[in-house]
């Protein structure tokens, strides 16, 4: 079921990068391998507007194609395509992709509903929560393709600009496809 948003939340750019567990600056957010031996291991940042920009653009410069998911927990069709982004990003790394998941679940929901979920699909990528405070800077800044429905998926060139969009519930298929035309073959 989609539903139009209308809040997401706030953090600069900076702190972001230097409050995920001792993650700074210089240092990936992106895991390859999924670690935690428990939910509560799970990092998931906040994430406002001006930090998502800067993270795609970090990403761009790195020559990433970028694949940012917008979903929650209370969401059927997000809960059912996740596992084929987590396969996605599994099967793509070595060629640039990777994988940004934002749940816009009300921060109440991390420990309890996120994480654990996050832990059961041992998700890789780099994961948040949208700032409840910069939703409708996401809303109304980001794509004017997207209205607040998820899960609404975004596949960033190695440019930084928006190459593909995807709205509604995908399969492993079809994200493959979208992100080999961004990749050239």
């Amino acid at each position: 079921m989609e539903r139009r948003l209308s809040f997401l939340l706030p953090v600069a750019a900076l702190a972001l990068l230097t409050a995920c567990d001792g993650v700074g600056a210089d240092a990936s957010i992106f895991d390859q391998t999924f670690t935690a031996a428990a939910p509560a291991e799970i990092n998931v940042g906040v994430l406002d507007i001006a930090a998502y920009r800067e993270l795609v653009a970090a990403e761009a410069v790195a020559g990433h194609i970028v694949v940012v998911n917008f979903w929650a927990t209370w969401c059927g069709p997000c809960v059912e395509e996740f596992p084929d982004l987590v396969r996605l990003q599994d099967s793509l790394w070595d060629r640039g992709v990777r994988l940004v998941t934002i749940s816009v679940d009300e921060p109440e929901l991390l420990e309890s509903g996120v994480k654990p979920f996050l832990y059961e699909h041992r998700t890789t990528g780099a994961s948040f929560l949208m700032d409840m405070g910069s939703s409708n800077d996401f809303l109304y800044g980001l794509s004017e393709e997207w209205y607040g429905g998820i899960p609404q998926t975004f596949i960033y060139d190695r440019d930084g600009g928006i190459a593909v969009t995807l709205t509604g519930r995908q399969t492993y298929e079809r994200f493959l496809e979208a992100v080999e035309g961004v990749l050239g073959g």
